[in-house]
């Protein structure tokens, strides 16, 4: 018998939140797909835009279990991050290893395999949702128990921004992203409000530094590419200035990018990742499109903010799942059935999609009971 999927927004959001909060860890970290074999693990990246959602449906407690696991992986792996710049002196071209990974068991353990776990915009987004904790609890000061974790943050930002890594889709490793590099600069310039003056004069004069050289690096027909040395765009682009606001919405080279992302990637109301993806076919994510409506939200675009968030709720499974990626539009159909055979069928339920689906439904309620930004 097939499962109805609701269609009210209100219970929508219960059911996302209770999927959320059941695949929350006892140790406070989130499995990022609990029903795919390669997703069985917590992502800092993911988990951190998880626990936001959370955050703005009032579950504080789960966000601060989540930012605490976080802190404590950082502190578990302080003699690596201060072992790491001397290291990149003798060897620049470093194993993978030696740099903090991108996913981690739930229990906190790094992940050994070959994955590409060499991708640091996931460090950013933590700081950057600690920053939106500590503000919704009106504190001024970070807990004293996040300092030192937070400064081996910024120590680690401060020695591995300038280097190639893993995109947040964990490819093109030798490549230095833009994406990424806004991650780093947001999450900076979110927790420098929290610091203390030594840690304060780093982090400004850090995402500073990142925002200058993202801003060298635009092409010369004035949009961000996706990466340094490249005319290609990527849907992830949108971060440089939706949440983290390394540019103002309304930048001239910020236009210029996101319109070409809708040219090249927005297609039947979901957004792909970039022009010549093909893993399962490069088809339509759920999370994009989340971010695509929250920038339109910010850029007064509230008509296709809200068709983005009706064209993510018609992509829900007859189970109720939001699935990472959807096919009715791809690149290359062909690698549907080769990504299949590999892994088995697209992750879903997709845990940060069904967080995209809340910080989008949230961002448009909040901006009908105010009528304005």
């Amino acid at each position: 018998m097939k499962t109805l999927v609701s269609t009210n927004l209100s219970l929508l959001q219960q059911e996302s939140l209770d999927l959320l909060l059941t695949y929350q860890s006892p140790s406070g970290a989130f499995v990022a797909g609990p029903q795919f074999s390669q997703y069985n693990y917590c992502w800092m990246r993911d988990s951190s835009y998880i626990a936001y959602s959370l955050l703005l449906y009032g579950q504080q407690e789960a966000t601060h279990r989540f930012i605490n696991w976080a802190m404590a992986v950082l502190l578990r792996n302080e003699e690596k991050i201060l072992a790491l710049p001397e290291l990149l002196e003798q060897n620049p071209k470093l194993d993978n290893h030696r740099f903090l990974g991108a996913r981690f068991t739930l229990a906190g353990e790094e992940d050994t395999s070959d994955w590409p776990n060499f991708q640091p915009d996931g460090y950013g987004t933590l700081l950057w949702l600690a920053a939106k904790y500590l503000e919704q609890k009106q504190e001024t000061k970070l807990p004293q128990a996040w300092e030192k974790p937070v400064s081996l943050a910024i120590k680690y930002i401060e020695t591995v921004w300038k280097l190639p890594s893993s995109d947040c889709w964990e490819e093109f490793h030798d490549k230095q992203h833009l994406s990424t590099l806004a991650c780093l600069a947001g999450g900076l310039q979110s927790i420098f409000l929290y610091l203390k003056p030594s840690d304060k004069q780093r982090a400004i004069i850090l995402a500073q530094a990142i925002r200058l050289f993202i801003e060298e690096q635009k092409n010369p027909l004035g949009f961000f590419p996706k990466f340094i040395g490249t005319s290609l765009v990527d849907a992830s682009l949108i971060w440089l200035s939706t949440p983290y606001g390394v540019f103002n919405q309304d930048d001239p080279s910020m236009k210029k990018t996101i319109r070409l992302i809708e040219e090249q990637l927005l297609h039947q109301g979901g957004t792909q990742r970039y022009a010549e993806d093909t893993y399962y076919g490069g088809g339509l994510w759920i999370p994009l499109s989340g971010f695509l409506g929250w920038h339109y939200l910010r850029s007064g675009r509230v008509g296709e903010a809200r068709k983005l968030l009706a064209w993510m709720v018609a992509q829900r499974t007859e189970q109720g799942s939001f699935p990472e990626q959807v096919t009715a539009f791809t690149n290359d159909p062909s690698m549907i059935d080769v990504w299949e055979r590999r892994w088995g069928t697209i992750a879903s339920p997709l845990l940060w999609s069904h967080a995209m689906f809340l910080i989008l439904d949230f961002e448009i309620m909040q901006y009908n009971e105010k009528g304005e930004w």
